[in-house]
């Protein structure tokens, strides 16, 4: 039992990945004590999910923006770099690489990727980073160059749901775990919108970004952007496809 701002919380653990209603009615005081005692984090405050952001990392941030400015003060480490060429992108340089008479598979590839680069169409599509004094994670996804390169989803993860080893004590400690992890979601994010899904926002309107925690993980993600870049890269594509000068 925690005593926060005049009134006493209990925490409900639950066995299921996401918490439910029933955590949030006891982490809240009812509406009746809410008209007569300051609610902690704000009763059902629309949430304004383009603001929040896991470890300093916003939805729409670029890459440069992350690596010079948050990074450096997060206590993460860059641990995995993914690179991407648009599948499109890469079929439209094929065949102009094969028009110019490359071959095998090797000098075609190589070919791809010259083009690729040559054109700032080879971008970073995926890193991952680790706080090592802690095992946290964060994987962050970006869009392509065309769509100025901007993170659409953040997931991160702890060891909050690990169970470390047998017995009553490390069941106890994997409780204790959870409670204070929900504590500093709640704390951070205030009450989510959808309690029984715990999710800020609305993940069935692909127009707007949301946010959706389970037991040691969260998830920030916005479709649109994804869906934007999509529809942009397949544009693009056709619009700069070289075929051979026919004459007939």
């Amino acid at each position: 039992m925690i005593l926060r701002n005049g009134f006493c919380v209990f925490f409900i653990l639950l066995s299921l990945p996401a918490f439910g209603q029933g955590f949030l009615d006891n982490f809240y005081p009812t509406k009746e004590e809410s008209d007569t005692k300051a609610a902690p984090f704000g009763l059902d405050a629309a949430p304004i999910v383009q603001a929040f952001d896991i470890a300093g990392v916003s939805l729409e941030a670029t890459y440069p923006y992350l690596k010079s400015q948050i990074f450096p003060k997060s206590g993460y480490t860059i641990i995995e770099t993914e690179n991407k060429i648009p599948i499109l992108y890469r079929y439209n340089y094929n065949y102009s690489c094969r028009q110019k008479g490359a071959k095998t598979p090797d000098a075609i590839d190589g070919c791809i990727i010259g083009m690729a680069q040559k054109a700032q169409m080879e971008y970073i599509e995926r890193i991952k980073l680790k706080r090592f004094k802690t095992g946290e994670e964060i994987e962050i996804w970006f869009t392509s160059p065309l769509t100025d390169h901007l993170v659409y989803k953040v997931i991160y993860r702890n060891d909050v749901d690990e169970v470390e080893g047998l017995g009553p004590a490390y069941h106890y400690q994997q409780n204790e775990k959870r409670r204070q992890f929900w504590n500093d979601v709640i704390f951070k994010y205030k009450r989510p919108n959808i309690p029984d899904e715990a999710i800020w926002g609305d993940p069935t309107d692909s127009k707007k970004p949301f946010l959706q925690a389970y037991y040691g993980k969260l998830k920030l993600e916005y479709p649109a952007l994804y869906e934007k870049d999509k529809a942009t890269i397949a544009t693009t594509a056709e619009e700069r496809f070289q075929s051979k000068e026919y004459k007939f």
